[in-house]
């Protein structure tokens, strides 16, 4: 399934003759080295699940019960069967250089995570719509002006107090997301800034950027789209 939601928006913009040059080449990029992963993890299991070995198939029982009666190695598991741990940190078509303000926030080319606290749910605006979602996560000074991007970037503000900002710009953005604890910006590592993150369709950051930076986003989206 990630396959097809990594290549399934490329391949809608090329077949609309709006694709960037290297965007189809950059699906072998990010996925062949998954599915080297995946293969080599598949191939360790069918030989630890073929042992003949009477001692060694009860050590292998044994070890699998108690390992995954610990929490974190299930978490851990659904993560890896989810692909959610995969990231695309040295793709062709991510900002490799995102700004960031915290150390422990998100990088780009990792999955956008959901956020517990926000209303609506951050992952159920970020599924709403098939191109790419641009969150302005307000600072102390609330969020920039809303940036003229293609018509399919969805625009959404996300802060503690986002009412009245999105009242002085009337239609300006596609959704609206009450963050009062800004457990968004803490996430992403944004700090008290704020700043602007591009999710792409597939689920991913494709940008990390300070508002006003408008060449990184432009530099960011020429990896996407043809110029026109």
């Amino acid at each position: 399934m990630q396959d097809a939601f990594n290549l399934g928006w490329k391949l809608a913009l090329a077949a609309a003759g709006q694709a960037a040059p290297g965007l189809l080449d950059s699906y072998h990029d990010e996925r062949h080295p998954v599915a080297a992963r995946v293969i080599e993890a598949s191939t360790r299991v069918t030989d630890a699940g073929t042992v003949h070995n009477e001692l060694a198939r009860r050590l292998r029982n044994h070890a699998i019960h108690l390992a995954t009666a610990l929490e974190p190695i299930r978490m851990r598991l659904a993560d890896g069967t989810e692909e959610i741990d995969v990231a695309y940190r040295d793709s062709p078509i991510v900002a490799r250089h995102g700004h960031r303000h915290h150390s422990h926030g998100l990088h780009p080319g990792e999955s956008a995570p959901d956020v517990p606290g926000v209303q609506p749910a951050l992952h159920t605006v970020l599924a709403a719509g098939t191109g790419h979602t641009a969150l302005y996560v307000a600072g102390a000074d609330g969020p920039s002006q809303r940036l003229s991007l293609d018509d399919d970037v969805r625009h959404v503000l996300v802060g503690d107090e986002v009412a009245g900002a999105a009242q002085s710009q009337p239609g300006a953005y596609d959704a609206v997301l009450a963050d009062p604890a800004r457990a968004v910006a803490e996430r992403y590592g944004l700090g008290g800034h704020g700043g602007l993150v591009l999710v792409r369709p597939d689920g991913y950051i494709g940008l990390h950027a300070r508002f006003g930076d408008d060449d990184s986003v432009a530099a960011y989206l020429a990896c996407i789209r043809a110029s026109r």
